[in-house]
């Protein structure tokens, strides 16, 4: 039993004797910081690895010989460096000068379909800018007081609130350009009671 343990042991010695590693980091040219996540592998094999946050990889058990290393990420250019392994291991420092990614065309779609107002299935109101401009409101319910429907209420010093056809103030959203506009009751309300 001891003689197999002896000879395993002498074998493995061997075996890790031929075997070697590669380490290595990857920075970027101009800054000298690490880039983590980059590709290194050994062209032709199975051999590969990725950078740590600090930039640094390693490629464990390779046999002696000659290995053509590829290190790549994205918006770097793709660098290669021949490594001869023979009885000693490697260390490199790879720096990957930034690029530019070549895009085509891109092109922006949407599933929305364009109304004429008067098909759109409920009540909108457009309030162009030049009626903005001639009233000159302070405030953007002060430029809603104007249309049809519409009641501007006041509850406390800067507390004010629009009433569309009797809703309550809870049941309507102003936007403006897309943007939900808040009041000031409902933003007190939000930081006082979360």
């Amino acid at each position: 039993m001891r003689l197999w343990i002896t000879i395993i042991f002498i074998v493995g010695l061997a075996c890790s004797a031929f075997a070697a590693e590669i380490t290595g980091r990857v920075l970027e040219a101009d800054t000298n910081k690490p880039l983590t996540g980059a590709n290194v592998s050994v062209q032709g094999t199975d051999w590969g690895a990725s950078t740590n946050a600090s930039g640094k990889f390693v490629l464990s058990n390779l046999p002696e010989g000659t290995y053509k290393v590829k290190i790549a990420y994205m918006g770097y250019e793709t660098e290669t460096r021949t490594v001869k392994l023979k009885d000693n291991d490697k260390n490199l420092t790879i720096a990957l000068s930034p690029r530019a990614v070549p895009m085509g065309e891109v092109k922006v779609t949407s599933t929305r379909q364009t109304l004429k107002l008067k098909q759109v299935p409920i009540p909108v109101s457009v309030v162009e800018q030049d009626a903005i401009q001639k009233t000159m409101p302070v405030t953007s319910t002060e430029v809603l007081q104007q249309e049809p429907g519409l009641s501007l209420g006041h509850d406390g010093a800067w507390g004010t609130f629009l009433s569309i056809r009797g809703l309550s103030r809870n049941n309507i959203v102003v936007l403006i350009d897309g943007n939900r506009v808040d009041t000031a009751d409902r933003s007190c309300r939000q930081f006082f009671h979360g």
